[in-house]
């Protein structure tokens, strides 16, 4: 089904979108409500503003992808907005992939910063010496003690706490925002 802003022939981005949200409902309005705790358009707003000028203090830009391997959380609503105020592509992985398929996966997208729940962190480690591209690792939860790893592995608290200046980036509606890899049950 197409939205209402295809059908009128105004093609618009997320952010665009989100930014629509907050002129037409304020900054104080309870935007979600995620087990309980409630964030507001604005809190959401500021917070994905700190991701995305995290992210570009390691290199992530316009073009350049972000693997997420997070279950159903606030931060990966925060990392959806925090890629389409810089640009980059969210590539949100299936948390039941591991072995050969995460790898590919990883690897095919060219990350270079990955964003994990420690449930999943110790597949990625499995599958490290495969990742090229991969340099850090933000983990939502504890972070896994005693591992050796070529990977720079930080607690996402680091990841959230970049400045909260607009980042000047206007995006476009043929920019690519997310990209999705299939099940593989066909193959990589």
């Amino acid at each position: 089904m197409r939205s209402h802003y295809w059908n009128s022939g105004e093609l618009t981005t997320i952010i665009s979108e989100f930014d629509k949200a907050i002129a037409r409902s304020g900054r104080d309005f309870q935007w979600v409500d995620y087990s309980g705790t409630n964030y507001t358009l604005g809190q959401i707003d500021e917070a994905s503003t700190r991701l995305a000028n995290s992210l570009r203090n390691y290199r992530v830009d316009y073009g350049r992808p972000v693997v997420s391997m997070l279950d159903n959380c606030v931060e990966q609503i925060l990392l959806i907005l925090a890629c389409g105020k810089i640009g980059a592509i969210h590539v949100p992985l299936n948390t039941a992939f591991k072995g050969s398929f995460l790898r590919h996966q990883i690897a095919d997208s060219g990350a270079s910063v990955l964003i994990a729940d420690s449930d999943y962190v110790h597949r990625i480690l499995e599958v490290e010496s495969g990742l090229p591209e991969a340099k850090v690792l933000f983990v939502k939860g504890p972070l896994p003690e005693g591992v050796a790893s070529g990977l720079d592995i930080r607690p996402i608290k680091e990841a959230l706490d970049g400045s909260d200046e607009p980042t000047g980036f206007i995006g476009s509606p043929s920019d690519v925002a997310m990209l999705i890899y299939t099940s593989g049950t066909t193959g990589p």
